[in-house]
């Protein structure tokens, strides 16, 4: 039988033939021999956000994911399905661990709450948030949180522009978290580019304002640490800033 798990964690498959079965059942009994624990969705997950962790969404392989879990690629397949597939547990799973906070606080500061939550989660799965935002999560936690998100803006009187409110607000955050992972990706490039900032830092009007917030920003990995929790703070407030006030205008 040919597994594959949804969004939802819901199975669905096909048989492949009995060599398939035949070679699952041999793995199984190598597995019980060697004391080794057995292979489920679950497990290939775990294996996979360990990777994930270590070496971001896109850094490693089927191949390696094997390896992780002591296994054939192909036992893989036949409990999961594809790289797609295991990539949709991985995005489920970090989405899950993100607190949707109370509604009772109204809309503003829920998404505030949300999305800080949500970036900090995303932060330590690098490449979860470009996946994100390139094609959207899916999967029950996500469902939750549009739930719960979308009806707050209707509630608020956002009307048809609640759809797209919610998605400006979840598509830039983890805009602005993918950019923070190729940042954190390209370490001699940033340091480059700090020394570039710093020359200029001199030169009067708005470019030497930039090279100095800049140069500041990047002379350690702390302050380049603050410099971001600064800047997404920055970007948060002023989106839902523009969106309170367009609330305002069309209530008239």
């Amino acid at each position: 039988m040919l597994v594959q798990v949804n969004f939802l964690g819901e199975a669905s498959g096909c048989y492949s033939g009995g060599m398939q079965s035949q070679s699952s059942q041999s793995n199984k009994a190598r597995r019980r021999k060697e004391g080794l624990p057995a292979i489920t969705p679950e497990a290939i997950c775990d294996a996979a956000i360990s990777l994930t962790k270590e070496k971001g969404l896109e850094g490693w392989s089927m191949r390696d994911l094997a390896a992780e879990l002591d296994a054939y690629v192909r036992v893989i397949y036949y409990h999961v399905g594809d790289r797609d597939a295991v990539t949709s547990l991985v995005i489920e799973r970090v989405l899950s661990e993100v607190a949707i906070p109370s509604a009772a606080s109204g809309w503003r500061a829920w998404f505030d709450d949300l999305l800080r939550g949500l970036r900090d989660v995303m932060r330590r799965y690098p490449g979860v948030a470009k996946r994100f935002a390139l094609v959207g999560p899916g999967g029950h936690a996500a469902r939750a949180i549009a739930e719960t998100g979308i009806s707050l803006l209707r509630e608020a009187g956002f009307g048809e522009l609640s759809v797209p409110a919610f998605s400006l607000l979840l598509e830039q955050t983890c805009q602005f978290v993918a950019q923070e992972d190729d940042r954190d990706a390209l370490p001699s490039l940033r340091k480059s580019a700090a020394s570039e900032y710093a020359a200029c830092a001199c030169v009067p009007g708005g470019m030497g304002d930039l090279s100095k917030s800049v140069a500041h920003a990047t002379t350690s990995e702390s302050s380049l640490r603050r410099y971001y929790d600064d800047s997404f703070d920055f970007f948060l407030r002023t989106v839902l800033d523009g969106l309170e006030v367009r609330l305002s205008n069309m209530r008239g």
